[in-house]
């Protein structure tokens, strides 16, 4: 008898030991899946934060930019605008963005239609090299059916004080 009790014992843990792993597994699954998620949006956030850190970082170094800057007044992006392209047509759009404490981002969007694209490139040189400087973010040139000349999209950016 005690030969088939200790079988019987054997088969029993076998069983229960069996039994134990299939119920784990289930449980380290369902875990899996919640982790999984919970990982997925960490991941999505990080690179939410690793955008906003270049921004940042890009934000911060045209702050260094300006605060070198011998004069603090912005450019008249507009202004400069209807001055150097007096015989082609030119449309402005000018949103301000808050980026750090008293100070803001100016995103200018240029149209410039049927422009010698030669004035472009001068244009574009002339904002990048005044102090605070205006830089060019996109442009989009589309050539029309006179030579040299075309429709312009400029993306332009500056940094400003707030109370501008």
């Amino acid at each position: 008898m005690t030969g088939r009790y200790a079988i019987r014992i054997v088969w029993g843990t076998t069983i229960a030991v069996f039994l134990a792993g299939v119920i784990l597994g289930v449980v380290a699954i369902r875990r899996i899946r919640v982790a999984s998620g919970r990982i997925a949006s960490l991941q999505n956030s990080c690179r939410e934060l690793s955008d906003l850190h270049e921004e940042m970082a890009l934000s911060r170094s045209c702050l260094r930019t300006y605060e070198d800057a011998e004069s603090r007044e912005p450019v008249d992006v507009p202004a400069r605008v209807k001055k150097a392209f007096q015989f082609g047509r030119g449309d402005v759009r000018t949103t301000e963005t808050h980026v750090l404490a008293g100070w803001s981002v100016r995103l200018s969007d240029v149209s410039l239609t049927n422009v010698d694209l030669k004035q472009v490139g001068a244009f574009v040189h002339e904002l990048e090299a005044m102090q605070p400087p205006v830089w060019l973010s996109k442009i989009t040139i589309r050539a029309s059916s006179s030579p040299g000349r075309g429709d312009v999209a400029l993306a332009m950016r500056q940094v400003i004080p707030d109370n501008e």
